[in-house]
């Protein structure tokens, strides 16, 4: 019995499935940056009616975790069903408000390539990945795990945002913690104002 794939084999059909799209010379060369970087993982959070503001909260938490914000360049990727205006607040809150050298991934076919596929362009020069509650940052973590990067999650913050959702999604990310704190933190710090 062998295992379908190894851990270190994910990064590399990773590489051969974007080198394999069409597209795939363009995603790179649009995607792939030089330099330091900080991937924010952006949520499907209108479900829960979060206030506009949460954008701007969220990002300022990711960014108060670093210490020389100036030094990196910021990779925003949207979740595919997140809302263009979320998009269009969290983008106007980093290039015009903040002035941070910010990547928004928004080009159609590459916003919808998972981040764990999309992740290998920028495994080498990665040092930190932020996420409200996500999979997608476990999978990150084990899939690429790197000494040089740190992986947080905002779930205890994101529960002041959650008092005009429904009841049932309410209870829905209530049940989740469980999950979210035994299983899909190991490899994370939780994010805290500082």
């Amino acid at each position: 019995v062998n295992n379908l794939l190894e851990a270190n084999d994910f990064p590399v059909i990773a590489k051969e499935v974007i080198d394999k799209d069409d597209e795939g010379e363009s995603i790179k060369t649009k995607l792939q940056i030089k330099g330091k970087l900080v991937l924010i993982l952006m949520e499907n959070v209108q479900i829960y009616n979060v206030p506009d503001n949460f954008w701007v909260d969220y990002l300022d938490l990711c960014i108060s975790q670093l210490d020389l914000p100036n030094e990196y360049t910021f990779i925003l990727k949207p979740h595919p069903a997140q809302s263009f205006k979320s998009i269009e607040i969290s983008k106007d809150y980093m290039l015009n408000t903040r002035k941070l050298k910010t990547l928004v991934i928004e080009h159609n076919h590459s916003i919808n390539y998972s981040v764990e596929v999309l992740y290998s362009l920028w495994q080498n020069n990665t040092h930190y990945v932020f996420s409200v509650f996500s999979s997608a940052l476990y999978y990150i973590s084990k899939l690429y795990g790197s000494e040089q990067t740190k992986y947080y999650y905002a779930y205890d913050f994101f529960k002041s945002y959650i008092n005009n959702a429904p009841p049932q999604f309410s209870s829905y990310f209530i049940g989740l913690e469980d999950l979210l704190r035994n299983v899909f933190s190991e490899n994370c710090i939780e994010m805290s104002k500082k």
